[in-house]
């Protein structure tokens, strides 16, 4: 029998031991390399049945063990974060390989503390010295929502930083500031995001390239998110009986969606309407490339990108002379006209939500609501008429005084 291995817990400095067996059992010794610590090994594994006793150390003289690694104290912010970058860079994939955003993300989220403390060694940053890099974020014109989500990516690196025993616990402590309170900093705030008109949509349409106007007809066929749109590919489609690649697909199972690392498949159901829209596309699309929707006109087949979609919708407006809007207003129209045409549930299953309370903030149902309400206080206040009284009846035919 191998004898258990006497092991260092880094996050309590205690040591410990993994007994075999069919349930493995973890028995915490002390602290690690102090002689009690190896006394109790000692007993341990000679508790063990047909283990030969383990030798027990002198008391008088510890064994010479290599003290566990201190955590590092001279690490600057920015070789920190040099580290913290390359692991996201590597971590934050999707299932095909290909990164995702979160990267980009955190160097956005890293930029201000960077440019104020880049050679300033971690483990001396205090509360104030946040303080500042979050004022920085607010003078660079960075609405408070935008703050709260970039400080989180913030925080999220230095825990990581520490669990990795690269720098200490400290800033994390020194980071975790209370959030921004809305109308109380000179942080601005976003309005709310509206549906677009459907009347403004079709303007629109007829500015936009075949390719784009197709994406949005998508959008407001089924409710997709922007980026499922430009992200679907040729292997996400769902065929009837006549097999794959011919007729017309039935529906989509998205590879790529948003809570796809929470395990959640997002499938799509395609009407007549919307997967004649996708057959046109596949009849025009290069045969060797995968992607439904490319760049209108380039040799080489690429998606769109994010800016390129919001910013080519936003020219069209322009031309069209309605007010500029954004792609992801095209799934609130369409959450709001489900929901008012039949439910809030089934506009929960066509936006792929698993709380009707998510579809709620797609949902505008407060101002038809509001004016119903209006109009019916209206109607309770309104003054009535006093009644009119009675005409007399005229006198009858031949009647005399």
């Amino acid at each position: 029998m191998r004898i258990p291995a006497y092991c260092l817990h880094r996050p309590t400095g205690q040591a410990y031991v993994v007994l075999p067996g069919t349930k493995r059992r973890t028995v915490y010794l002390g602290p690690w390399g102090s002689p009690e610590s190896r006394l109790r090994y000692a007993e341990v594994i000679a508790s063990l049945d047909g283990t030969p006793p383990a030798p027990v150390p002198s008391l008088s003289r510890p064994p010479a063990i290599p003290a566990p690694p201190s955590l590092p104290q001279s690490i600057s912010l920015a070789d920190a974060y040099a580290l913290w970058i390359a692991h996201a860079r590597v971590y934050y994939r999707r299932r095909d390989g290909t990164p995702t955003s979160e990267a980009e993300n955190i160097e956005r989220s890293w930029g201000p503390l960077l440019t104020l403390f880049p050679n300033v060694l971690l483990a001396s940053l205090t509360k104030k010295d946040f303080v500042a890099a979050r004022e920085e974020m607010i003078r660079r014109g960075w609405c408070r929502k935008l703050i709260k989500n970039r400080w989180e990516r913030i925080i999220r690196g230095l825990k990581w930083l520490a669990s990795e025993s690269i720098a200490p616990e400290a800033p994390v402590s020194a980071a975790s500031l209370p959030h921004l309170i809305p109308y109380r900093t000179a942080a601005p705030e976003t309005a709310p995001i509206r549906p677009v008109a459907l009347a403004d949509v079709r303007a629109t349409q007829a500015h936009l390239n075949p390719v784009l106007r197709s994406m949005v007809e998508l959008q407001l066929l089924t409710g997709m998110r922007p980026g499922e749109v430009r992200e679907l590919k040729k292997s996400d489609l769902i065929w009837d009986g006549a097999g794959c690649g011919r007729g017309l697909p039935i529906g989509l199972s998205l590879s790529q969606h948003k809570t796809l690392h929470h395990g959640k498949a997002r499938p799509i159901p395609l009407g007549a309407s919307a997967a004649a829209v996708v057959a046109a596309r596949l009849a025009d699309a290069p045969a060797d490339c995968d992607w439904v929707f490319t760049l209108w006109r380039l040799p080489r087949p690429t998606p769109y990108c994010r800016r390129l979609y919001g910013r080519s919708i936003h020219i069209a407006c322009d031309r069209a002379g309605v007010p500029r809007w954004h792609p992801n207003q095209i799934r609130h129209l369409v959450a709001t006209e489900v929901r008012r045409r039949l439910s809030l549930d089934d506009a929960r299953a066509l936006l792929g939500h698993d709380d009707p309370a998510t579809t709620r903030i797609y949902v505008d149902e407060d101002a038809p609501a509001a004016r119903r309400a209006a109009e019916a206080m209206e109607e309770l206040l309104k003054p009535k008429e006093p009644p009119q009284p009675p005409k007399p009846e005229p006198p009858p035919e031949g009647a005399t005084e």
